[in-house]
């Protein structure tokens, strides 16, 4: 559900933003007509590549593609239940919400996790995570993890890197505050979400990282 996955759509003042498949269509707020779609770019078979991920920020769509799927049920789809399955994404566009060109683009080392994305101050802010999930699978495979978690700033507009940490980056959520400019790595521990929600709380000054 959506406490895993995060939302599929995005409710504004020129419209409602929703996410089908490998589409996002803009819809009126009056009557639902559809008033544009944005799709991102075509993968290696020249599909346009399935949104999994969507957040909306001044003049930006921000998207995410590839989503982690660790298991699959007899119907070829994600499998239902306490899992991992679409709760990051491996790439992350950020595209232009008057034209739908792609301003740019990133891959995650491991994956981006949904729910610790978040914009503000001219900036995107994500946690590029190693799930609980992808631990054990790599344990069943008799594999040791090769990369680590890290926490990514980037410049909204460009794309280009504003800081970075991975000093025991913990997070499944992130938050930041506008008022007092200030990024806070937490988890969202509770019996409906994710078996892997990280305890306690850090907080960083949102322009250069220093740990508050």
């Amino acid at each position: 559900g959506a406490n895993g996955t995060g939302t599929n759509y995005i409710s504004t003042a020129e419209g409602v933003y929703v996410v089908y498949e490998n589409v996002c269509q803009l819809l009126d707020l009056d009557t639902g007509k559809t008033l544009r779609e944005f799709r991102l770019p075509s993968d290696a078979e020249g599909q346009p590549a399935p949104w999994s991920y969507l957040n909306v920020v001044d003049d930006y769509l921000i998207a995410g593609s590839n989503a982690l799927v660790s298991e699959t049920g007899d119907d070829g789809r994600p499998a239902i239940g306490k899992n991992d399955n679409l709760s990051a994404s491996k790439r992350l566009y950020v595209l232009d919400r008057k034209t739908g060109d792609v301003r740019w683009q990133t891959e995650a080392t491991n994956h981006f996790r949904h729910n610790a994305i978040c914009a503000g101050g001219g900036r995107l802010f994500t946690v590029d995570l190693l799930s609980e999930g992808e631990l054990d699978r790599l344990k069943r495979r008799g594999q040791e993890p090769t990369t680590s978690s890290a926490l990514r700033v980037f410049d909204l507009a460009s794309g280009e890197t504003v800081w970075s940490n991975d000093d025991e980056v913990f997070g499944t959520w992130l938050s930041y505050s506008a008022g007092h400019d200030v990024l806070v790595e937490a988890g969202r521990p509770g019996l409906d979400l994710l078996p892997d929600e990280a305890r306690g709380m850090r907080t960083y000054r949102a322009a250069d990282g220093e740990v508050l």
